[in-house]
């Protein structure tokens, strides 16, 4: 009797597991509305577009732009999908595709708390950060910069639209990156976050020329060290936000003849030589146990010190950004290099 109903229990398990993954698929691949939302029929219908049939016939140039950028790809981008899993986790999911978040009736008034996340978008995933969903408002208006008199979308002005607490609705709520710009001198100087993200574009981790101007270094020679200082500019932690971005610091000793003297340094539980040594500045992944979160703090300069050796006659020190895990050296972005002769 035992064993026949731990078997139902088991087959009840994976019944009742099926039904939860097809109700899954089915919310992944149909237009549906919670109950509770009471929404205008115009609105929904603009909301159930993709950015390209809402707004991409007057607006051209920022269609263009916003559709080569992360947020447009918030949904498809492989980094996610990695991390979010299949099905994405739902803590994940609603900032990658979700209703509008300036209609405060399905998503509940903004705050400076900081604390908000929006509400999941469970249809055209594929659209992810769209157009109405920072510029859509409750009254089917379009929130801008400036009002347009009698333009198509009824663009009116709207402080929301730069403000941090549009963007602290995702980048705050897991990444905490509105909490850290409060304490940066861009913040106290009034700037926001498309000062530097501009609108549409919204450079980041992925545009090499933009990574580059996140930080400043120099170097000198002390005591028989090599200081390096690195300054973050980029008024936020840096690297910024997840995990999968590092910041690498590379070392390299060279004798007279430009030969790498080898390092001796740990790896996989033995000690091996090695041409290079580096340091890794990351945030640890959630899953991981006893790792520091050790990225620069805004306007924060670090000092990085390194030994010099006999027979040591060159230095290099090479800093690489490196967006995503597993990508090639080669296309690592280069954001500052040293090739310090000890013997001037």
């Amino acid at each position: 009797m035992k064993k026949f109903i731990t078997v139902l229990s088991i087959l009840a398990v994976i019944y009742f597991g099926l039904l939860a993954v097809m109700k899954y698929l089915r919310s992944e691949n149909e237009i549906g509305y919670p109950d509770s939302l009471k929404i205008d029929k115009k609105l929904l219908d603009m909301i159930s577009k993709t950015s390209g049939e809402n707004c991409a016939s007057c607006h051209k140039a920022q269609f263009e732009e916003h559709a080569k950028s992360m947020h447009a790809r918030a949904w498809v981008n492989g980094i996610y999908k990695m991390s979010a899993g299949t099905p994405p986790r739902v803590e994940c999911r609603s900032c990658h595709s979700m209703y509008p978040v300036l209609m405060e009736s399905i998503s509940g008034k903004l705050s400076d708390a900081l604390d908000y996340r929006p509400l999941y978008r469970p249809f055209n995933q594929g659209d992810g950060v769209g157009c109405v969903t920072c510029h859509l408002r409750d009254d089917g208006k379009i929130a801008a910069k400036r009002t347009v008199e009698n333009a198509p979308c009824l663009p009116v002005k709207d402080s929301r639209i730069t403000s941090l607490v549009l963007c602290g609705t995702c980048h705050n709520p897991t990444h905490f990156a509105i909490e850290q710009f409060k304490q940066s001198e861009s913040y106290a100087k009034g700037k926001t976050c498309v000062d530097c993200h501009t609108p549409h574009k919204f450079h980041g981790g992925f545009d090499s020329d933009f990574v580059k101007t996140s930080v400043e270094s120099w170097t000198k020679i002390e005591d028989k060290m090599i200081k390096l200082y690195v300054k973050n500019l980029s008024a936020h932690k840096f690297p910024a936000e997840v995990p999968t971005r590092e910041f690498r610091i590379c070392y390299q000793r060279l004798d007279a003849e430009g030969i790498p003297i080898k390092f001796q340094i740990p790896y996989d539980n033995k000690i091996i030589e090695a041409d290079e040594d580096y340091m890794v500045i990351k945030m640890p992944r959630k899953d991981t146990i006893g790792l520091p979160d050790n990225r620069l703090l805004p306007d924060e300069t670090r000092e990085i010190i390194f030994d010099i050796v006999d027979r040591q006659k060159t230095a290099v020190i090479t800093m690489y950004f490196i967006p995503f895990p597993l990508m090639p050296r080669d296309k690592w972005v280069q954001l500052g290099a040293y090739k310090i002769d000890l013997e001037k």
